[in-house]
């Protein structure tokens, strides 16, 4: 094991133990193994729309599960399964959720579940916007001043503690929101620090985004025929183009991550994309992979995989929850050194046993994946070794260990 299953002790005898120690639900798990069912609860046992403090209208339907015509949505089960992510924090431990948008969810609440603890649990940190009515002084927030929900599709990071997301498709329209907005456990209110207001104009934000913590700044490439890449400094709160992706990329739906051993943002979209922010260019190729078999080959071509990266190994970890569930490729980058827009970037694919976690967007015989994307719901924690993923609202989190 990479690391000690028991509590470490100090020098006079006491228990250092707190967050350094691997919780218990983590010790003695097979490695290489899909566990799933970890947890007290899952988002479902949640839902506001059952909290009669949440929902004003308990026991019928809320506000947030009608689109803006009064017509029923997906409900909350679209929180994920609605081209939505995820973000997991390192330090913290907090895995986040959230999503609907478009036709599907008018929810803004958010989901978090504490990873690092003994026995993790989905805790929901605001509850959902009443009045849905669009306000008169933005078209991305409503009247409490609270931002609409998107797709949140790779759009989601949590940085120091904080949840950001970088807009998607918005409820109930369908159009693209450039936002950036923040929430946090501690002061659980969205706080809208950057409104698109047409300059620079993202027509469709169903993009890219990656958090690049070098230069405290979020990369983001919005899509819907507006392939550039764009810098969101957090402290300035400023957003400024940086480059013209090649307009064969499309960058719609797709996955992205930055590297902090090279110093530049990965794209997954029909292959693979690398930007270098210092050389302010980019290079993109196939990369090398399977036939394509069942939803997963389907999967590779069209993106919207989860992405993580393993700090330990300097390798990425793509799961598409496509073919039998359980295939996870690796991306391994060139060696350290190595120009990484130039050098090869190889894949292969992981060995590993167990039931893998259930993804609910296929029809029945797995061979048509509507691939609505797993995001940043799949992660990877240095601390527990182990990949991690949840890919509907009625399941408790999956773990794959590393050791």
């Amino acid at each position: 094991m990479a690391y000690p299953v028991a509590d470490s002790y100090s020098g006079s005898g006491a228990i250092a133990g707190g967050r350094s120690r691997l919780p218990l639900w983590r010790r003695g798990l097979p490695v290489r193994t899909w566990v799933n069912g970890i947890g007290a609860n899952t988002i479902n046992d949640i839902n506001p729309r059952y909290d009669p403090v949440a929902n004003p209208l308990y026991p019928a339907k809320p506000p947030w599960e009608y689109d803006t015509q009064g017509n029923p949505t997906g409900g909350i089960a679209t929180v994920m399964d609605a081209w939505c992510g995820g973000a997991f924090g390192e330090a913290t431990g907090n895995y986040w959720v959230f999503g609907g948008g478009h036709s599907d969810y008018g929810g803004n609440e958010v989901f978090v579940l504490d990873v690092y603890s003994d026995t993790p649990t989905w805790v929901r940190i605001n509850n959902p916007t009443i009045d849905m009515a669009v306000s008169p002084t933005h078209y991305m927030l409503h009247n409490d001043g609270q931002t609409r929900t998107v797709h949140s599709y790779n759009n989601l990071h949590e940085i120091n503690g904080e949840l950001f997301c970088t807009g998607g498709s918005l409820y109930d329209q369908g159009g693209g929101a450039c936002y950036v907005a923040r929430i946090s456990r501690d002061d659980p209110v969205w706080k809208p620090d950057y409104l698109n207001s047409g300059t620079p104009y993202f027509g469709n934000s169903w993009g890219v985004s990656a958090y690049n913590a070098a230069d405290n700044s979020i990369y983001k490439s919005p899509s819907g025929g507006n392939d550039q890449c764009y810098r969101y400094d957090i402290a300035a709160k400023t957003m400024t183009k940086m480059f013209d992706f090649p307009s064969n990329m499309g960058t719609g739906y797709y996955s992205a991550h930055w590297n902090p051993v090279r110093n530049v943002m990965i794209i997954i979209a029909y292959g693979l994309w690398v930007y270098d922010p210092v050389r302010n260019a980019s290079f993109g190729w196939m990369i090398q992979q399977p036939p394509p078999v069942g939803g997963l080959g389907i999967g590779m071509l069209v993106g919207k995989y989860g992405v993580c990266y393993d700090s330990k190994r300097d390798v990425y970890y793509i799961w598409s929850g496509g073919d039998d569930h359980g295939s996870v490729w690796v991306l391994t980058p060139p060696a350290v050194g190595a120009d990484p827009l130039t050098a090869e970037w190889t894949t292969s694919l992981m060995t590993n046993t167990g039931t893998p976690p259930t993804f609910s967007i296929f029809d029945a015989d797995r061979t048509n994946a509507a691939m609505r994307g797993t995001y940043g719901r799949l992660f990877y924690s240095e601390k527990l070794d182990a990949i991690g993923v949840t890919s509907r609202v009625t399941d408790k989190l999956s773990i794959l260990p590393l050791s």
